[in-house]
């Protein structure tokens, strides 16, 4: 029981970490808990379930006026519009990617699932460390159009074990000029709904049951994801987590690759 105690507790911190907390766990359920690549798979989305409650206690305000905006018929509030569209953009990304992934994780190897997860770390590791040299001084209200399109198409990408969700939008905001705490912050605003609509999609869909100890997981992810927020999020905007990246995904992939060389 303790194993799931331990991996609730690394979801809760990882998560506000540009570090893909899918692809931690995922590497932790395959290979020390042996659990199977689909389940594994389904785990790391219903672990996020944690988080986004206190996603909704951290940004409870922005919230709050989304929510009022909405039933007002005013969207004065900027972030709003963006909202909106990132939400729409990334729903439809986001059910199609999961819906394929699905269908290769259930018929691949582990090694195989493996080398892909290394690529997926490289990728989002690169892209964290050129998105550090275009940090500009945009505000939310600049967004446009297809700004926020791009954002809720990157964070759909991001149910691909090892593509960081806060990571990709997070650097493509840097990317498209925003300030950095604009940038952090919109991330995660957008991420609720995405969230919680892949949790409860994949928990239908998927035939896979929790138990008990799926429930602690759940606790346990909260629990440290409340106490640990600051902390980690302070972290997260002072360290530079590409380079970590990088080297686990290549490690990795040169670990699998020869499982390819006849």
């Amino acid at each position: 029981m303790y194993e799931w105690l331990i991996i609730g507790f690394l979801q809760g911190l990882l998560e506000w970490l540009p570090v893909s907390s899918s692809g931690q766990l995922f590497l932790v359920l395959t290979t020390l808990l042996k659990i199977s690549v689909r389940e594994a798979y389904i785990y790391t989305i219903y672990l996020h379930a944690g988080t986004c409650m206190v996603t909704l206690l951290k940004y409870r305000r922005d919230y709050h006026r989304i929510v009022r905006e909405v039933f007002c018929l005013r969207f004065t509030y900027g972030i709003v519009r963006a909202f909106f569209i990132a939400t729409t953009f990334s729903l439809i990304t986001g059910f199609v990617v999961y819906n394929i992934a699905l269908v290769f994780l259930g018929e691949m190897s582990l090694d195989i699932v493996m080398f892909f997860l290394g690529i997926a770390l490289t990728i989002t590791g690169f892209l964290t460390y050129f998105s550090k040299m275009n940090m500009g001084s945009r505000g939310i209200l600049d967004i446009s159009f297809w700004e926020a399109a791009l954002l809720g198409f990157v964070q759909g990408l991001s149910v691909i074990p090892g593509l960081s969700r806060s990571g990709l939008t997070i650097s493509v905001l840097l990317l498209l000029g925003f300030k950095p705490i604009d940038a952090f912050n919109l991330s995660f605003i957008i991420s609720l709904p995405a969230i919680v609509a892949a949790i409860v999609y994949s928990l239908v869909t998927s035939g896979v049951v929790f138990d008990f100890r799926g429930v602690i997981a759940l606790i346990s992810c909260f629990i440290s994801g409340y106490l640990g927020i600051e902390l980690m999020l302070s972290i997260a905007r002072k360290f530079d987590f590409s380079k970590v990246l990088i080297l686990m995904g290549a490690i990795i992939i040169c670990l699998t690759l020869p499982l390819f060389i006849p």
